[in-house]
């Protein structure tokens, strides 16, 4: 569901200014008799669209870093995230009791079964 708000976001954020400019000038050409103002407000408006998604493309990335570093300095890596919440690491002796303590019946039945 975050991926299609996401890419949505990322339309609004082009097609808006490009909108709101193209309109601007439309409005500016009849006002003043000219034709040339709609093709300038459009791509001024392009422009203002494609610095939105630029940010928006950064912050997106940044969050992404500021989870993928915040996993790291707790030793979690990026591919192996599940095993690395499995309790099945060699380098780390678990006693059998303190590993399943955790989990509920359901759970276990799901672990048996895979």
């Amino acid at each position: 569901m975050k991926a299609i708000i996401t890419i949505t976001q990322f339309g609004i954020d082009m097609l808006v200014p490009i909108f709101l400019c193209s309109m601007a000038g439309r409005w500016l050409d009849g006002k003043l008799g000219t034709s040339w103002i709609f093709i300038l407000m459009f791509f001024v408006g392009s422009a203002a669209g494609a610095g939105n998604v630029y940010r928006l493309a950064r912050k997106l990335m940044n969050e992404s870093d500021t989870v993928r570093n915040r996993d790291l300095a707790a030793g979690i890596s990026g591919e192996n995230r599940e095993a690395d919440f499995s309790g099945d690491d060699p380098d780390i002796d678990f006693p059998e009791e303190d590993r399943d303590a955790d989990f509920s019946d359901e759970d276990k039945a799901e672990e048996d079964e895979e």
